[in-house]
């Protein structure tokens, strides 16, 4: 008896999608399955040969950023700068995911990354729980996940004079745009409000787990954003709404401060040494802000003690390597998408969670080095998915 299964090449590419999304989610740094390169390369294949490259603004895309990359090094090298060569390596090879853009008005990525964002927040809480009940096996988890595929960083810190356990997953920032899609559905909708306030609290507990200022900072102004959007379209409470934004500004900034101003939180300390560093190697060297010191270039840092090709300041990073006006159309080619967005407010769904998500997943990544990774580029190939794949387009939608 012969298994006949019959997929098209929709079905296929929606499969392959799914794969490649997951993959680059579960696993970023390639250590934990090893399958990367492989997504990547059957999703391309399959694009390649079922499919006419249609949407032109990629290759132009590809161009520009390529040619970023390539004119910065040049100029790096003769201004006599040293380099990384595996980080410049790196940052070739990573941005080759940009040539599934040639394809982006027909892959379906959105939804892809719902079910590997539910996993890892399973995974973070599930971790969290073992460590705060059962503290033995603390050091035995460390060990595996930082020491044997660095797909998980537990440490602890304190944040305001309180104790905190993170468990970072490095693709934590991700779940903020599934956490704005969950928790709109859940305030605006009618349909399936408990499932979707329960997926919604799911992925906010993991983010507090997380144990990072930015994710946490970012779950807790987005939901509180989102609540007063709601709020604001009740009758009933509309007329308080002015008064809870002038608290919850208030109050954010109070925190912020307190965060900022937190001197024996050894990340800061860290951060702030990136700062004072950079501004040292501005004084020094102020053409870097025309030409950049180039992809992958080292520079001597106070926050790491030690010369380094990246920090977590991502946005000062893409300044240092690639001078302001290469910086700037890089992150243009970030934010394009909300641009979109709003223009196709009334034909995409879910435009405004989605702008809203991706908004803070930007912030997130501006102060971790996520922008110029997997992570960054899965988060950019989701976005001009969602933009330009007339598969999620409706007409009706404010």
């Amino acid at each position: 008896m012969k298994l006949h299964i019959d997929i098209n090449n929709s079905q296929l590419l929606d499969i392959l999608s799914f794969i490649f999304v997951f993959v680059l989610m579960i696993d970023p740094p390639n250590t934990l399955l090893g399958l990367k390169n492989i997504a990547f390369g059957l999703l391309f294949l399959v694009c390649l040969f079922n499919y006419i490259a249609t949407w032109k603004p990629a290759w132009t895309i590809i161009a520009i950023i390529y040619s970023i990359i390539s004119a910065s090094i040049v100029m790096g090298y003769l201004q006599g700068f040293t380099f990384d060569i595996q980080m410049v390596k790196f940052i070739y090879k990573t941005y080759i995911l940009l040539f599934l853009l040639l394809w982006i008005n027909k892959l379906p990525l959105l939804e892809k990354m719902f079910f590997p964002a539910l996993v890892i927040a399973f995974a973070v809480i599930t971790i969290y729980g073992l460590i705060t009940f059962y503290p033995s096996v603390e050091q035995s988890i460390r060990l595996f996940f930082q020491e044997e595929n660095n797909v998980m960083k537990i440490s602890r810190r304190a944040i305001m004079g309180i104790d905190v356990l993170g468990i970072y997953y490095t693709s934590m920032a991700l779940l903020i745009i599934p956490l704005a899609f969950y928790l709109y559905k859940a305030l605006f909708q009618e349909e399936k409000k408990k499932k979707y306030y329960c997926l919604s609290i799911f992925l906010f507990t993991a983010l507090l787990f997380a144990g990072t200022r930015a994710c946490m900072l970012s779950a807790a102004f987005l939901t509180a954003l989102m609540i007063i959007m709601r709020l604001y379209k009740s009758k009933t409470w509309k007329l308080l709404v002015p008064v809870m934004i002038v608290v919850a500004v208030v109050y954010s900034c109070s925190v912020i401060y307190r965060i900022l101003n937190d001197k024996k939180e050894i990340s800061l300390q860290v951060r702030s040494g990136h700062i004072d560093s950079y501004k040292k190697l501005i004084v020094e060297h102020p053409l870097i802000l025309i030409f950049g010191e180039g992809a992958g270039s080292e520079f001597y840092s106070e926050g790491f003690k030690k010369e380094t090709s990246q920090t977590e300041w991502s946005y000062a990073e893409l300044i240092r390597w690639f001078g302001l006006v290469g910086a700037g159309v890089i992150v243009f080619i970030y934010v394009f998408p909300l641009y979109i967005f709003y223009r196709k407010r009334k034909i995409l769904p879910y435009s405004l969670p989605i702008r809203i998500g991706y908004s803070f997943y930007l912030f997130i990544a501006g102060t971790n080095p996520l922008l110029l990774g997997s992570n960054g580029l899965l988060a950019l190939l989701v976005m001009y998915s969602y933009a330009f794949n007339p598969k999620y387009e409706q007409a009706g939608h404010e």
